[in-house]
């Protein structure tokens, strides 16, 4: 009877083995070269900058004002699953909070999901006074664009410390702090890197978006962008891979007890 069991939760092993999931980096880039990799969507139109390349570094240009979000796209509309993970700053502020957006399963300007770091306004200017920039706290997002409609996933600001990368001095620029936003299924959960890990801050479901490529992307703010890259996850199959041969020898074996 033993021996019947065994082999009966080994033949249910074989046919329902779990499936192994399976990563492999599909797109990297550090800015060491040019833009040749990204598609430019939206650009400042009000404070005639652009985004490029220089010193290592991808540029947004000034959006504040700007009456839509800055973006960018690159990689292959047919990704799924994957995760993203890039570096990112604010390098100039306007008089409003802004953010830095990271977007996956990106078609166009008016279909994504984005893992959105609402900075908070950074300390007020010595020449400024009291009466200058206001201080908020920071807050991360998941928030979706489908057929052009925005809707909120999910929201962070409260129960966790965001880091601040805007608050840190006069020149207003902050140091770099890392992103990553996964997508598998549809599960999306957002993470940073502070420098002591990644941690989560925000996950939400949704099943509006399937597939499709990433971006990055800005308002109210100039930033910068470092360190992107992207990590494809594939379902393998384990252990089922000829479970015919094997369930034959087992239920002959079986039989004969």
């Amino acid at each position: 009877m033993r021996t019947l069991f065994c082999l009966c939760i080994t033949t249910f092993m074989l046919v329902f083995a779990p499936f192994v999931m399976a990563q492999k980096v599909v797109f990297q880039d550090d800015f060491s070269k040019d833009l040749s990799q990204w598609k430019v969507l939206v650009k400042d139109t009000v404070n005639g900058t652009d985004w490029t390349v220089h010193d290592g570094f991808l540029d947004s240009g000034n959006g504040d004002t700007n009456p839509e979000p800055l973006a960018v796209m690159a990689g292959d509309p047919s990704w799924t699953d994957i995760i993203l993970e890039a570096d990112g700053t604010v390098t100039a502020a306007g008089q409003g909070t802004g953010y830095l957006q990271f977007m996956v399963r990106m078609k166009d300007t008016q279909n994504w999901y984005a893992l959105r770091y609402i900075t908070g306004d950074p300390a007020a200017l010595a020449t400024e006074g009291v009466g200058g920039l206001k201080t908020a706290n920071p807050e991360v997002w998941l928030v979706k664009r489908v057929g052009g409609k925005y809707a909120m996933l999910a929201q962070e600001g409260t129960a966790k410390a965001v880091p601040n990368v805007s608050n840190s001095g006069t020149d207003l620029k902050g140091v770099f702090i890392k992103f990553k936003f996964e997508v598998v299924g549809d599960t999306l959960k957002g993470s940073i890197d502070s420098g002591k890990g990644y941690e989560l801050f925000v996950q939400a479901k949704d099943s509006d978006l399937k597939s499709g490529a990433i971006g990055l992307g800005q308002q109210e703010y100039a930033a910068s962008f470092d360190n992107v890259k992207v990590t494809q996850i594939v379902s393998a199959p384990g252990t089922a891979v000829e479970p015919q041969n094997k369930l034959a020898t087992l239920w002959s074996k079986i039989k004969s007890q």
